[in-house]
């Protein structure tokens, strides 16, 4: 049986997270007064701009994802935002916990679980690609210094 690809399953969290964020996105851009209905948070708008801001990252997730070649900078720094969501989460339902109702928190550790799992997967795939191809030293400078 051949062996699966080393990039397998770093594309495959990168996809699975766009498409996850894209659907997210979308439900907030399109149904943020429903919503905050049901979550107990006010102004609705709040979720539409985070809805749109989330589906900016799932198209930039999508392109990371689908390139020819994998970046690794682009990788790791979807990564990076992943466990920024992850942290930004914990602090929202720790610091203000009244912010939203039982559901609304209930929801977004479910959201922060769902983003945990991509960063976990896309780091442990963008190191095992690592490990059989070697440094990508191209696009390991990171975005400042020029990555492809």
């Amino acid at each position: 049986m051949p062996s699966a690809p080393p990039t397998q399953l770093c594309r495959r969290a990168l996809l699975g997270n766009a498409l996850f964020s894209c659907t997210a996105g979308a439900t907030l851009a399109v149904l943020p007064s429903t919503i905050a209905t049901w979550i107990q948070l006010n102004p609705p708008w709040v979720l539409r701009a985070v809805g749109l801001g989330v589906l900016v990252f799932s198209w930039l997730v999508a392109s990371a994802g689908t390139r020819p070649r994998l970046r690794t900078n682009e990788v790791l720094l979807v990564s990076l935002a992943d466990c920024a969501w992850v942290l930004g989460t914990a602090l929202l339902l720790t610091r203000w916990p009244a912010t939203l109702n039982a559901t609304g928190q209930a929801a977004a550790v479910a959201i922060a679980s769902v983003v945990a799992g991509f960063a976990i997967a896309q780091v442990t795939g963008l190191k095992r690609y690592l490990a059989e191809t070697g440094p990508d030293l191209d696009s390991s400078r990171g975005c400042l210094a020029g990555g492809k």
